[in-house]
């Protein structure tokens, strides 16, 4: 198995009050970020029930929401679409916005 460590930053807490009090309302448990700047992704992708999610041979690790796990013979394509399906469910269900911690690099 192999991976390329985190595969997402950390996220900022909403700046807007209403917005932080809607994520607490909605998972109450991430109160116990509440006095970090950050809240934890890999604590999100746990809560959402995503960890041993896969889609192809690319999975997200059992052991640690945030990170992506080939499992032989993954391509590209599927890091990019798991990683989208990620930011996609994390959007909808915290309104939060994911940002790529890894860095894509493209062959000519």
């Amino acid at each position: 198995m192999s991976s390329a460590g985190c595969a997402f930053k950390n996220v900022l807490w909403p700046s807007s009050e209403a917005r932080r009090k809607r994520l607490l309302t909605i998972l109450p448990q991430v109160a116990e970020f509440s006095t970090r700047e950050t809240i934890p992704v890999g604590f999100l992708i746990d809560q959402l029930g995503l960890k041993g999610r896969a889609i192809g041979k690319v999975s997200i690790s059992k052991k640690h929401g945030n990170y992506l796990i080939n499992n032989g013979g993954a391509t590209a394509e599927e890091v990019i679409m798991l990683i989208g399906l990620i930011k996609e469910y994390v959007h909808r269900k915290y309104d939060l916005q994911l940002e790529e911690e890894i860095q894509y690099v493209g062959f000519d």
